[in-house]
């Protein structure tokens, strides 16, 4: 009998915006044009601990960073966000998995919504209009780099979340 491979389930643990910038030069809202240029990058990063003494669970960790870029047309308003969203693996890290679509288009899917939640939140809160981002095909757009030894000091600068 043919053994089945169960793929590596994985559950979303916490989401960060970890540098956000925003600069505004017009005072009222309704003055700044609704076309921007959108810019949008991910990565997953694998991660290690920088004093190479790596804890019970570090190897079924892994990250999806995206990097947004947003800019009107006449660059009155900027907003520039790095996003992290943690996951956690029920089984460790497989070379395997890093090639799976699990981890390259399920994990930053999942992962998108809360980065585009953030936004529209924040530029709402911060007296804007607020931007709703658009959605994306993970399937449509170029796989993620794989990022291996990436710190989780870097990464969460208080420490890896319980």
């Amino acid at each position: 009998m043919k053994e089945v491979k169960t793929p590596n389930a994985f559950r979303l643990v916490s989401t960060q915006a970890v540098d956000v910038n925003l600069k505004a030069s017009v005072l009222n809202s309704d003055k700044i044009t609704s076309v921007f240029e959108f810019h949008f990058d991910h990565k997953v990063c694998l991660l290690k601990r920088q004093d190479n003494n790596p804890r019970p669970g570090d190897d079924k960790i892994f990250i999806v960073e995206m990097d947004l870029k947003l800019k009107n047309e006449d660059s009155t308003f900027i907003l520039n966000v790095l996003y992290h969203v943690l996951f956690e693996c029920e089984n460790p890290i497989t070379e395997e998995f890093t090639k799976s679509h699990l981890i390259r288009i399920n994990a930053p899917a999942i992962s998108f919504p809360f980065l585009r939640s953030f936004i529209t939140t924040l530029t709402s809160n911060a007296g804007f209009h607020p931007i709703i981002l658009p959605s994306i095909n993970f399937t449509r757009i170029e796989a993620p780099a794989i990022i291996t030894g990436e710190h989780i000091d870097h990464i969460f600068p208080r420490g890896k979340p319980q």
